[in-house]
């Protein structure tokens, strides 16, 4: 398969921090943060017979939510180390090292595509799109799980991406939900879009940019994340939130 060289460099950075992105973001504490937003966002769904892709999967932090809910997973990343520990994980899901550009997925294969990753593909956002919405089925949903543009926090965050060279790349920009469903012309509808994220989803989902020892993260995690889940249920707003959650429908004609 033939890179991009922004794929190159997503696919030779990845490669490179495998092993300490796994252990910041797969960490119990991160696990338990990252599946109560997907509880909020898919409360009542019924995932039993159901076949879910996790887009741009790492080593799997999203699938296994789904896994435990019933759903048959499969990941595709473009690093090859992501998806060794995707399989060391999960031995029985099928697991790509493919571009979400260029998946080789059949049409239709998939009910649910969860992604957390479309911020790292700018420009491209809309070809990923349009690549998920070719291997979704009609009806079919997609959840991303996203820093959020429409916040002030998002000045800190871009001003971040420029200083922090090591944890960001030059492409990354947070992700406007409603320009997204705009990009795509009507064949993507958005069900609902949710925000969150305040000081525990900095301290404990981030954990990794902001260098904060993985001992430490015990400490206050529980604490943090119990303010945080309560204030996110009161409403911040999007002005106030560092990511959204949009649920998206493809249409069934």
């Amino acid at each position: 398969m033939t890179y991009s060289h922004d794929e190159h460099n997503q696919r030779a950075y990845y490669n490179q921090i495998a092993d300490t992105y796994d252990a910041y973001y797969a960490n119990p504490y991160a696990l338990k943060y990252r599946y109560a937003v997907y509880e909020r966002a898919l409360k009542g769904m019924d995932w039993h017979g159901k076949h879910v892709l996790d887009a741009m999967c790492g080593g799997g932090m999203g699938s296994g939510y789904f896994a435990d809910k019933g759903a048959t997973v499969a990941g595709v990343d473009i690093s090859d180390e992501q998806c060794r520990l995707y399989a060391q994980r999960f031995p029985d899901h099928d697991v790509r090292c493919e571009s979400i550009l260029q998946t080789s997925f059949a049409p239709a294969s998939f009910d649910f595509i969860v992604t957390d990753s479309l911020h790292h593909l700018q420009p491209n956002v809309p070809a990923a799109l349009e690549e998920m919405l070719r291997v979704l089925k009609p009806g079919g949903h997609i959840l991303a799980y996203e820093p959020n543009a429409r916040s002030f926090m998002d000045v800190f965050r871009r001003l971040w991406y420029r200083t922090d060279p090591r944890y960001f790349e030059e492409n990354e920009q947070s992700i406007d939900i409603d320009r997204v469903v705009d990009q795509m012309g009507g064949r993507l509808e958005l069900v609902q879009a949710l925000y969150g994220g305040r000081l525990a989803y900095l301290l404990v989902q981030e954990a990794m940019v902001l260098r904060v020892p993985p001992r430490l993260i015990p400490l206050y995690a529980p604490l943090l994340m119990r303010i945080e889940f309560t204030l996110d249920q009161i409403g911040m707003g999007r002005f106030l939130s560092a990511w959204v959650v949009g649920l998206l429908r493809k249409a069934s004609g």
